[in-house]
């Protein structure tokens, strides 16, 4: 008996690689661009030029592309919300700093959505990527922010259907 190499039919393309990069190439140029609708002349063909294009490493999936959606627009809220809350209240606590963060991501696809969405968490804005480590602004110390970037991590490997496991921070033991 011998084994066949299954291809992929078009409807497959479609579904398993195409309409997850669609959706969140969608979401994030509607996340930038809120309710502008004469934004879509620009942004419906570059969405299409990026999600036809060939891609090197993982693609989002499909399940892992509606697990995503929600928690993307969760944090798209809260982040809004702390930043606005931050600047109609000056006395809020500020205590601006720079976090270190290694990445369990693979580079390519997976950390540069990574290093984009860090900025829709409170308080967060990714200032560089090198070798597998984020470089990312705080207006607030301490392990929430940490915490936070776990959460992230782990919901963008899902998205590519990575088996990462949210990390534990070093000083911490893990769960049994």
């Amino acid at each position: 008996m011998r084994a066949e190499l299954r291809r992929d039919t078009p409807r497959d393309l479609l579904v398993r690689r195409i309409a997850p990069r669609v959706a969140l190439l969608a979401l994030l140029w509607w996340a930038l661009n809120g309710d502008n609708a004469g934004s879509w002349w620009v942004g419906a063909p570059a969405i299409a030029a990026a999600a036809l294009s060939p891609r090197a490493g993982p693609s989002p999936t499909l399940l892992g592309t509606l697990r995503f959606v929600p928690f993307f627009l969760r944090q798209s809220l809260v982040g809004g919300a702390d930043v606005a809350l931050r600047a109609l209240r000056p006395s809020l606590p500020l205590a601006p700093d720079f976090l270190e963060y290694r990445l369990r991501l693979p580079m390519g696809p997976p950390s540069a959505v990574m290093a984009a969405t860090v900025s829709l968490l409170p308080g967060t804005l990714t200032a560089e990527i090198r070798e597998g480590t984020l470089r990312v602004h705080t207006l607030t110390e301490g392990q929430a922010v940490e915490r936070d970037l776990r959460e992230l991590e782990f919901r963008v490997a899902g998205l590519f259907g990575l088996g990462t496991e949210p990390a534990t921070s070093p000083d911490r033991k893990e769960r049994p």
